[in-house]
């Protein structure tokens, strides 16, 4: 039996590996759902130097994904001709999801037509 390894990475490099197609959703998980609000709290957590919560990953074969996936939201990556994404996953999220996309906005400012979804009016993330 192997013995579990839990890996410190860096918050970067888990949101370039998101960015990449390599860190993905499995179909079955809800979709993004935090606040403008949520999303500040954390900003400010981290800055504090607050405890976040850990992530929990399902590491995968790359050619043959356990589950259907999708990236997260904000991610764009290419489609083939089917519109099936084109990536090789190494890892799905499991737990986590909603602080990633979070953190995804922040650092990558996704185009503008994502929104975050508590407002019935289309507001930007961040803007004026």
């Amino acid at each position: 039996m192997d013995k579990l390894d839990p890996k410190m990475e860096g918050l970067l490099d888990i949101l370039k590996q998101a960015e990449m197609g390599k860190l993905v959703l499995p179909q079955f998980q809800r979709d993004f759902v935090w606040s403008r609000q949520d999303i500040e709290d954390l900003l400010v957590s981290l800055l504090n130097g607050y405890f976040v919560g850990t992530f929990l990953f399902l590491r995968t074969d790359p050619t043959k994904p356990p589950f259907k996936w999708r990236p997260i939201q904000g991610v764009r990556l290419p489609v083939d001709r089917e519109g099936n994404y084109i990536a090789e996953p190494e890892a799905m999220i499991l737990d986590g999801q909603q602080r990633i996309t979070s953190l995804h906005y922040v650092f990558y400012a996704p185009p503008k037509d994502v929104v975050t979804p508590k407002y019935t009016t289309r507001r930007y993330l961040f803007s004026s």
